[in-house]
């Protein structure tokens, strides 16, 4: 009995040698039987001390073990569930998309910056203008 185990629908061979080891032709039915149930029989007619080889293909739907026997001869096969299939993948995770953090604005460091910038440019100006005032009022220095 080939293969020992199969999955369910899968085919075993079951193969018997059959022999005349008498000295004259003689008839013989050999009957196959599975679980006990009789299967199916072979009748063959065999010269004096020759032999014929029975296979047989037989297939079972339902996970279990099953007994085999042909006159007294005896082997077993198993039908076992098919392998699990793999599980699925996991989904591929992301990382949230965060925005990028824009950075707060201080506005009263922005505010003092603007006011020393006014407060510079006031005093450039006025200071050049007098400059410029003296120089016309007072042309030699």
């Amino acid at each position: 009995v080939k293969p020992a185990e199969v999955q369910p629908k899968e085919a075993v061979t079951i193969s018997v040698s059959i022999a005349n080891i008498g000295g004259m032709e003689g008839s013989y039915t050999a009957v196959l039987k599975i679980k006990g149930v009789k299967e199916v029989e072979k009748r063959v007619t065999l010269a004096a001390g020759s032999t014929e080889m029975w296979l047989l293909l037989v297939d079972r739907e339902e996970v279990g073990s099953y007994s085999v026997t042909v006159d007294g001869l005896s082997g077993s096969f198993a039908v076992v569930a098919p392998p699990a299939p793999p599980p699925p993948a996991p989904p591929e995770v992301k990382p949230p998309v965060v925005p990028p953090i824009k950075p707060a604005i201080n506005w009263p460091v922005l505010g003092g910056v603007i006011g020393v910038v006014i407060a510079v440019g006031l005093l450039i100006f006025f200071v050049v203008r007098r400059r410029a005032y003296q120089a016309l009022i007072h042309p030699n220095g």
